[in-house]
């Protein structure tokens, strides 16, 4: 049930070394990462910079158990770029601090049901990949294309939080989720941010059993600014965008799997034929050696054909891109793992071989302070 673990996660994280289970306490797990990355996908951008660009990314995920009921959570990301694949579109170096959630929850549990409410800056309740937004959980080096790659302008689904609230369920072995946010997850704004507009996600999972569940999500809203495509007098609620998608875990002895699809619907003013964009992958990893790991993972995105009304005929805005990615990992002990990983990058089928990556990362997990009350 993967939108409770985090909460599993968070409350055993907070029991203290000795007998018994804490009233209340805090945690501060950290993962710290350094890479580098060899490319000249960047040049474009920043024709004076080397094909070789190192960077680092450290997040902090500060949890206070409050009682057996309340509890806060966040994750805070300080990092440069460019850092992960997507990123490297040009090598700006930049340093900057994000807050990738932040949110108070409430739970009850009984038996087999379990009921929690967020509410804060909080991931998006698409998909499934932004659970595993964690270089210690991403077996790979770089996230699949609609989290991943921008289509339009705009990353389909954020993989920075979202102010909102939410309510996951579970009985049995069903999980539900539900989303209220300020702004959509293509388009996401700040409390304080113009031109916020309600959007809402929903998501549902079955665990067929063990380590095998299917599940699907939508989200719907307002996500269009006034600028480039909408009018001062105009409201972005006319034109929302649409996204449905179903995702799949299994695991098995060494092996795991996970894939996702996705559709994303961008309604536009003006536009006798809005674009459809496609988005899938699917990702293996085999546990060769209790140290020794390999992964892979295979994504495409497919885009549709749009036509504005001064258009004589439609057209495509973008070529149809696939990718794959392939991973070494070795876990050097306990705490660090070690990354290897190579991407190849297809347009209409063809390689580019200048927008190829290789890069490195070597992960460090740290419980840096932990602290239980009774």
């Amino acid at each position: 049930m993967l939108r409770i673990i985090l909460t599993t996660v968070l409350l055993t994280s907070l029991e203290p070394l000795h007998a018994g289970e804490a009233d209340s306490g805090f945690t501060v797990p950290i993962t710290l990462s350094l890479g580098g990355m060899h490319s000249h996908r960047w040049k474009v951008k920043s024709p004076d910079a080397g094909p070789a660009q190192p960077a680092f990314r450290s997040v902090f995920y500060p949890a206070w158990k409050i009682n057996g009921n309340w509890y806060a959570y966040s994750a805070i990301q300080v990092g440069s770029s460019p850092f992960y694949n997507f990123e490297a579109s040009s090598a700006t170096n930049r340093v900057r601090a994000t807050v990738l959630q932040g949110f108070v929850a409430y739970t009850l549990a009984r038996q087999d049901k379990s009921i929690t409410v967020k509410a804060g800056q909080i991931s998006s309740a698409f998909g499934s990949f932004p659970l595993r937004y964690d270089d210690a959980q991403n077996a790979l080096l770089g996230a699949p294309l609609s989290y991943g790659s921008a289509s339009y302008g705009n990353f389909p689904v954020t993989l920075y939080g979202l102010p909102g609230v939410e309510l996951d369920a579970t009985w049995g072995r069903l999980d539900t989720r539900f989303q209220l946010t300020n702004s959509a997850a293509v388009n996401p704004k700040r409390l304080w941010s113009d031109d916020q507009y309600a959007n809402w996600a929903a998501g549902a999972g079955y665990t067929i059993r063990q380590g095998f569940r299917v599940g699907g999500s939508v989200y719907r809203g307002p996500y269009l600014a006034v600028g480039r495509f909408l009018l001062p007098t105009k409201n972005s609620s006319e034109w929302p965008f649409t996204a449905v998608g179903m995702d799949i875990q299994w695991a098995r002895r060494r092996w795991s799997v996970n894939g996702e699809w996705q559709r994303f619907h961008y309604l536009y003013p003006r536009y006798i034929a809005s674009p459809v964009v496609k988005h899938g992958y699917i990702e293996a990893k085999a546990g060769l050696h209790p140290r020794f790991y390999l992964a892979t993972r295979v994504g495409y995105n497919t885009y549709s054909r749009f036509q504005r009304i001064n258009m004589s005929a439609p057209a495509v805005l973008r070529p149809n891109r696939q990718v794959v990615e392939l991973a070494i990992g070795y876990r050097l002990n306990r705490a660090q793992l070690l990354k290897i990983g190579y991407e190849w990058l297809h347009n209409n089928g063809s390689i580019e071989t200048r927008n190829s990556i290789f890069g490195v990362q070597l992960v460090t997990t740290i419980d840096a302070l932990s602290k239980a009350f009774h």
